[in-house]
């Protein structure tokens, strides 16, 4: 049984499903590069995180 750790984790800190954050399994296979790629990058995530946007709205800070 594959592990669905990344999207189970994003899912909780951004409050959406991932159909909407983006990050969909662990890996995915990249075709160009014919490689696995460990999706544990923002670049592949596609909605803020909750304490993004709190921290943003000014009533969260991590100091």
């Amino acid at each position: 049984m594959p592990s669905f750790t990344n999207p189970n984790n994003l899912s909780i800190v951004t409050g959406a499903p991932p159909s909407v954050h983006g990050i969909c399994g662990n890996f995915f296979f990249d075709q160009d590069t014919q490689e696995e790629v460990l999706m544990n990058d923002a670049k592949y995530l596609r909605a803020p995180t909750i304490l993004a946007e709190m921290a943003r709205a000014g009533s969260w800070s991590p100091w």
